[in-house]
């Protein structure tokens, strides 16, 4: 039946024919009525293996009780039964139908995955914003806690990144923080998940990575940082904090946690990374030593430290760029 709708038709008699055919862009499926049901079941259950492969329209046809045919034809899973005596115009009216229907559900499936993306998406950067941020972390940190892998937070600042603004105008401060984001995607692995937390302020959630092993990776992005040309220099100051087996913070806690080493290392001279507990932290406890503890011992910190910790932090989004 010759329509003039398709370029191209590619003729299977086999599963592995018919699957190698469905990787191309298939626009419709046509197959002759099965004598008995069970001779749909592979091709079915294969076309619900994906969901471009479950919007292809899979057409049967038929020479002999259409009627008794097309309803069986439907509760089977297929789209339609037509009859193979109709005329190439009636065929390809009805056949031009299930196309144009397979493209409107192509086009609503793009906008809702474009919807999904920009409610997760930080507009300026393209990273993950702050929402997915706190939604993924704690997932991660209950999935730590079961299997007893290590996970750990980065939290990365650029240095004095007000004066970018200040100097540059802030056209130039958004490219620079568009430029930083595009270094911290490359430099992370394809497991780690990279987000904007806010401002100049970033974060990634390193999965089944150890503090120590996270540290490399931070010093390996913190010296690409120095040497990388943004226009005007630019500088990142990071801190770590990881949860394991033996130390299993909510993700709260770990976060944080993250933003002390960060206060840390801005406080000890910027560009620098620091890992929670830092020395600051242990020096501010005098005679009461960090470690990477459960945070049940952790919070029997003395309360004059906690506020003092409060305060430098409050006093840090004052002081520092």
């Amino acid at each position: 039946m010759a329509t003039g709708l398709f370029k191209h038709a590619i003729h299977c008699t086999t599963d592995q024919q018919t699957a190698e055919a469905l990787e191309q862009r298939i626009d419709i499926v046509c197959c002759p009525y099965p004598s008995v049901a069970s001779e749909l079941s592979s091709l079915l259950l294969k076309l619900g293996e994906r969901d471009e492969w479950r919007d292809i329209p899979l057409l049967l046809f038929s020479q002999s009780n259409l009627q008794k045919n097309r309803i069986k034809a439907l509760e089977l899973g297929a789209s339609d039964c037509l009859s193979l005596d109709q005329s190439c115009r009636e065929a390809a009216v009805q056949i031009g139908w299930h196309l144009n229907n397979k493209h409107r559900i192509e086009l609503l499936r793009r906008s809702e995955a474009n919807l999904a993306r920009k409610a997760v998406t930080d507009s300026l950067t393209g990273l993950f914003n702050r929402g997915y941020f706190d939604a993924d972390l704690e997932q991660k940190t209950i999935l730590a806690h079961r299997t007893g892998r290590p996970l750990t937070l980065l939290l990365a600042d650029l240095d004095h990144f007000k004066t970018v603004n200040d100097n540059y105008g802030h056209l130039a401060g958004d490219q620079v923080l568009q430029s930083f984001a595009e270094l911290l995607k490359k430099s992370g692995r394809k497991s780690d998940i990279v987000c904007r937390y806010g401002g100049e302020e970033f974060a990634v959630i390193l999965p089944e990575c150890d503090s120590d092993q996270a540290f490399f990776a931070a010093e390996r992005l913190r010296k690409n940082v120095s040497r990388h040309d943004f226009g005007c220099p630019l500088t990142v100051s990071i801190g770590l904090a990881s949860t394991t087996m033996n130390c299993r913070y909510s993700s709260s806690q770990l976060l944080e946690h993250a933003d002390l080493a960060l206060y840390s290392a801005k406080d000890r001279g910027r560009n620098r990374t620091e890992i929670f507990p830092t020395p600051l932290l242990k020096d501010l406890s005098a005679t009461k030593h960090l470690s990477h503890r459960p945070i049940s011992k952790v919070s029997s910190f003395p309360q004059a430290l906690r506020r003092s910790i409060a305060a430098l932090r409050k006093a840090a989004r004052y002081s520092f760029g």
